[in-house]
């Protein structure tokens, strides 16, 4: 699993296998049965020997994992929550038998050998900018007695970004008519410009909309009178601070709340893009309002992976706005503010 904007991190755990567990009831069983033996010295040779072989097995998987380097050579740079990509990893170091995964995902890939490379399979569970990925090593070599487990933070070869799940979601695209759509902002499709009437010509007019028939036949220069162009674009108003911030709202409940709404978003976005529709994302990237044109979904999901909470960019003129809100989460005491 990701883990973004964290610093280098690395710790170590070590726990008892089923394994270890049996030789321990087998050691405090011999210790016991020894004061009680005929032969105590026998007994304690016995019982030396077992905590021998428990010392040296719980202590050489904390060493091999300390010992065994990791390098990314290699990893996606675009995901989706949920979707299953692949990290190549260089391991340096003598050691066999190891297991190695990204934090928190139940996905292990085991009998890994290195020094050499191995790919290991990336889930993110959260929408947002990655700089970093935590992935846990662990040995239980030579005896299996003990599993010691090394979690290193390994800083990325370039930024991955996890856009949210889609929610399927139906784009109410129009087209706009009216005064404000005849200065298109960039990107705006225009449809058409059937003529409505013609008039005299007035000083500034263009001269390809002269109207050569009528002003031939009236002897003075008659322009003619285009209907405005027709706007083919959403803007999509993504607002993620009306749920990040809800007094006695649960902060995991909100925090779903945030990200069902980037999920609908996308939803909404792909509608519209599949209808041929223009589309303009509003948001907000790290406390700075971004208003600009998606061209496909993956500058789609880029985009909606940046979103934070805060105030979104405004839609132009000749847009039609659709804003998506986190839905009301509940308080503590179960109430929906």
């Amino acid at each position: 699993m990701a883990d973004p904007g964290q610093s280098a991190r690395n710790k170590s755990a070590l726990r008892p296998t089923i394994f270890g567990l049996i030789l321990l009831g087998i050691l405090t069983t011999t210790f016991l049965l020894g004061l009680a033996v005929a032969d105590p010295s026998a007994a304690a040779l016995v019982w030396a020997g077992l905590f021998a072989v428990a010392l040296f097995g719980a202590l050489w998987p904390l060493i091999t994992v300390r010992s065994v380097g990791i390098e990314i050579l290699g990893a996606p740079t675009d995901l989706v929550v949920g979707q299953v990509g692949s990290i190549r990893l260089q391991l340096s170091g003598r050691a066999a038998g190891l297991t190695l995964r990204c934090s928190g995902s139940p996905l292990l890939v085991a009998d890994v050998v290195s020094p050499g490379e191995v790919s290991i399979p990336l889930e993110v569970s959260a929408r947002g900018a990655y700089n970093s990925i935590r992935v846990d090593l662990g040995s239980d070599a030579p005896f299996g007695v003990a599993l010691a487990l090394r979690t290193r933070t390994l800083k990325l070869p370039r930024r991955l970004l996890v856009g949210p799940e889609t929610i399927r979601q139906q784009a109410q695209v129009q087209d706009l008519l009216g005064p404000e759509s005849i200065n298109l902002p960039r990107g705006v499709a225009a449809q058409g410009e059937s003529v409505r009437s013609v008039r005299p010509y007035v000083a500034g007019d263009a001269q390809h909309l002269v109207h050569w028939p009528s002003t031939a036949r009236t002897g003075e220069l008659v322009v003619r009178e285009l209907e405005p162009p027709v706007a083919t674009g959403l803007a999509l108003i993504l607002d993620l601070s009306a749920g990040s911030g809800s007094a006695g709202s649960d902060s995991a409940d909100a925090q779903s709340a945030v990200e069902d709404a980037a999920s609908r978003a996308a939803g909404i976005a792909e509608d519209a893009l599949a209808q041929g529709a223009r589309v303009l994302l509003c948001t907000c990237e790290a406390g700075k309002a971004v208003g600009s044109e998606v061209l496909g979904v993956l500058q789609l999901r880029r985009r909606l992976a940046l979103a934070t909470p805060g105030i979104p960019a405004a839609a132009p003129p000749g847009w039609a706005a659709t804003k998506v809100l986190p839905r009301p989460t509940r308080t503590a005491d179960g109430q929906t503010p």
